[in-house]
C-alpha cells in the first residue's frame, strides 16, 4: 500500500539526487536485519542533500543517515495492550541516534499503522505528541496525505533545516561540502562553508535543548568560526535571558567565548505542531543561532600539566569578569571549558564557553533559587544538589561559589582521572564515577565525603609520577577552601531562623567572600603554574645535558661494531 503511493505521487529522480524508497524491515540499532526492537517497520530509505548512504557507494542499505521516516506495523491486538507512552517511546532509542547524525534534523515523524487504523508520532525538542487514531477505512484521503507528508520531498515540510545544505558525491553517497546560512558580524546574511574535517557537534538526546555546534569558514574574512544552535526553554524565552544577551554582555572579556553575531528567533517547536494543541508538560522551545570566534580544543585535551592548569586558572579569572559584570555562569564542566590557542597569553590559555544557563546576578548571587536541573550533574555543588530535596526549605540562589565548586571537581577530575595526557585512568576512578548518578541526594552524599575525608592518594599513583606536588598542593588548597565553603553554607542552612533572616545571611556571606574567594583561589594557581614551570625548565636543563655526549664516549662508540640504542629515561616528579 505504502509503496504503491509513494509510486504514484512521487516526483524526484535519481538523476536530481532526491529518491523516496520503500523497505520492509525489522528495524533496530540501525540494523535493518535486526530481529529485536520495535518489530515490523516501513522504512522510508531517502537519498538528497541531507541524507548519506549508511557503506558508501551502498545506497541500497538502510541506516540512521539515510533514513527519512519510519512506518510502525502492528495489529489491533498489539495495540490493545500498549499504552500511549509505549507507542510513543519505543523508537526513542533510535530517533536518538537519527537526530545525532542528521545534525540538521528539527523533527521526525512516525505513523503506527494497524489493519484499520493509523496515527501520528511527532518528535522535536518539545517531546512527542500523539494524534488520535483515525480510521482510514473510513477515510483514506487521510492515510494517503500522512504517508505523502513522511515522504515528501521537500525538506523543510520534512524536518530539516534548509538554511544547512549539504553536497553529495553522486558515487559514494557521503557529504563531501556544506553550507550554512546566518549572520556575519554587520548583520549581513551569509553563506558560511562547513568545515567537513571537524562534524558537528550534537548535543545527545531529543528533548531539550539541542545544541548543535558546527565548525564552519567566513567566506568574507576566512576566519575559522562555531555556528551554535540551540532550542531554550519558556523559562529562557525573553531576549534578556538569552545566550546571545548574555555573549554580548561579556563583549571583551579575556577567557569568554566572543559572539560576532546572533539569530534568536529562527524557529519555534509551536511552528511544527497544531495551533491549538494542549497537552500537559508541553513547552515551547524556541531555536536560536550565534556565530562565535573558535577557539583551540577542548580541555580534555591537554598536552601537558602547565597548559591545563593555565587554561583552568585563565577560565576563572574569566568566571570572575562575569560575575563582576552580574553574570552567573551556573553549567562549569570539562566540556565548557576550551584551551586557548597555542602561544596565547595569560587571560587566554583557557576559555570558558556555553552561557545557555546563565543567569542575572547581584553582588554574585543569581536573582532567582536554585535549579537542581540545571548544568551538568558530576559537577554540580552540593548547595545544588540539595536543591533536589523538597525538604530542603527554603532553596538558596545559586551564586559564584558553586560554580567555583564546580571548578574544583573538574580540576578533581583532570588530576585524578587522566594518568598523562590523553591516557584515561581506567576504568574511572569511583570517587568520579559517584558523582554522576540520578539520585541527586546519593550524589551529593558522594562529595559531602570528599569535601570532609578529602581522597586516597595512595589510589592515584599517577598523582606523583606524572602530575608532582605542584598539581597536589593546587587541588589539596583547592579543596580544603571549598569544604570550608561548603560548612559555612551549611550551618546557615541550619540556622532556626526565619526565611528572609537566612537569606539575609546567604546574601552576606556570599558578597563577603567574593573578593576574597577569587584572590585565594588564583593564587592557589599561580603558586602552581610558578613550581610547574620551574620543575619543566630543570627537566629541560637536565635532558639537554644527558643529551651531550662526553668525547670518551665518543671514542668508545667508534670501537664499537654498532651502537646500542638508548633506553628513554622514566620521568619522575621532584618533591612529590
Amino acid at each position: 500500500m505504502e509503496m504503491r503511493i509513494v509510486a504514484e505521487f512521487s516526483c524526484g529522480t535519481v538523476e536530481d539526487g532526491v529518491t523516496r524508497e520503500v523497505e520492509f524491515t525489522n528495524f533496530s540499532g540501525g540494523d535493518a536485519q535486526a530481529t529485536s526492537g520495535p518489530g515490523i517497520c516501513v522504512c522510508i530509505r531517502a537519498t538528497g542533500p541531507s541524507f548519506e548512504t549508511v557503506t558508501p557507494g551502498d545506497f541500497e542499505e538502510v541506516g540512521y543517515t539515510n533514513i527519512a521516516s519510519i512506518i510502525q506495523v502492528k495489529t489491533e491486538a498489539e495495540i490493545a495492550t500498549e499504552s500511549d507512552y509505549k507507542q510513543a517511546t519505543g523508537l526513542v532509542s533510535d530517533l536518538q541516534q537519527i537526530f545525532a547524525v542528521q545534525p540538521n534534523r528539527t523533527f521526525f515523524r512516525t505513523l503506527i499503522v494497524t489493519e484499520k487504523r493509523v496515527r501520528l508520532a511527532h518528535y522535536d525538542r518539545s517531546g512527542v505528541y500523539l494524534t488520535p487514531f483515525i480510521n482510514f477505512h473510513s477515510n483514506p484521503s487521510t492515510l494517503i496525505r500522512l504517508i505523502l507528508g513522511l515522504t515528501t520531498h521537500d525538506e523543510s515540510l520534512f524536518g530539516f533545516d534548509t538554511s544547512v545544505q549539504w553536497t553529495v558525491d553522486p558515487e559514494t553517497g557521503r557529504k563531501v561540502a556544506g553550507t550554512l546560512v546566518a549572520l556575519n558580524e554587520h548583520g549581513e546574511t551569509v553563506r558560511y562553508d562547513l568545515n567537513m574535517e571537524k562534524p558537528p557537534f550534537v548535543r545527545p538526546g531529543i528533548v531539550g535543548r539541542g545544541a548543535t555546534c558546527w565548525h564552519a569558514v567566513d567566506p568574507d574574512t576566512g576566519k575559522s568560526v562555531v555556528i551554535k544552535d540551540t532550542w531554550r526553554g519558556p523559562d529562557r524565552a525573553y531576549e534578556s535571558e538569552s545566550e546571545s544577551k548574555f555573549l554580548a554582555d561579556a563583549r571583551g572579556i579575556p577567557g569568554v567565548v566572543q559572539m560576532i553575531s546572533h539569530q534568536d528567533n529562527c524557529a519555534a517547536t509551536s511552528d511544527f505542531r497544531p495551533s491549538d494543541l494542549k497537552a500537559e508538560g508541553y513547552k515551547n522551545r524556541i531555536k536560536a543561532r550565534v556565530v562565535l570566534e573558535e577557539c583551540a580544543e577542548p580541555i580534555w585535551n591537554f598536552t601537558s600539566r602547565y597548559q591545563v592548569i593555565a587554561a583552568l586558572r585563565d577560565a576563572i579569572a574569566a568566571h570572575r569578569k562575569l560575575v563582576e559584570r552580574g553574570i552567573i555562569h551556573r553549567d562549569i564542566s570539562p566540556w565548557n571549558i576550551l584551551l586557548g590557542h597555542p602561544g596565547a597569553p595569560e587571560g587566554l590559555r583557557g576559555i570558558l564557553i556555553d552561557l545557555d544557563m546563565a543567569m542575572r546576578a547581584e553582588s554574585g548571587m543569581s536573582m532567582d533559587e536554585i535549579d537542581p536541573n540545571t548544568g551538568t550533574r558530576t559537577y554540580q555543588s552540593i548547595s545544588v544538589l540539595l536543591a533536589d530535596d523538597p525538604e530542603n526549605d527554603p532553596i538558596p540562589p545559586h551564586d559564584y561559589l558553586d560554580d567555583l565548586e564546580s571548578f574544583l571537581y573538574v580540576l578533581c577530575h583532570i588530576l585524578l582521572g587522566f594518568k598523562r595526557p590523553g591516557e584515561l585512568v581506567e576504568p574511572t576512578p569511583r570517587l568520579i564515577s559517584v558523582w554522576d548518578v540520578p539520585d541527586a541526594s546519593t550524589a551529593m552524599t558522594n562529595k559531602v565525603v570528599l569535601m570532609a575525608e578529602g581522597y586516597p592518594v595512595y589510589k592515584f599513583p599517577h598523582l606523583k609520577e606524572y602530575w608532582g606536588k605542584p598539581c597536589r598542593d593546587l587541588l589539596e588548597g583547592m579543596r580544603v577552601y571549598i569544604s570550608d565553603v561548603v560548612y559555612q553554607k551549611s550551618k546557615i542552612r541550619a540556622k532556626e531562623v526565619g526565611t528572609d533572616e537566612k537569606f539575609e545571611m546567604w546574601s552576606k556571606f556570599v558578597e563577603k567572600n567574593l573578593v576574597r574567594s577569587y584572590d585565594h583561589i588564583d593564587a592557589l594557581f599561580r603558586t602552581a603554574l610558578a613550581e610547574i614551570a620551574r620543575e619543566d625548565a630543570e627537566d629541560a636543563v637536565q635532558a639537554h645535558a644527558e643529551s651531550q655526549t662526553s668525547p670518551r664516549a665518543d671514542c668508545k662508540r667508534s670501537l664499537e661494531e654498532e651502537p646500542q640504542p638508548t633506553l628513554p629515561r622514566k620521568r619522575t616528579r621532584r618533591g612529590a
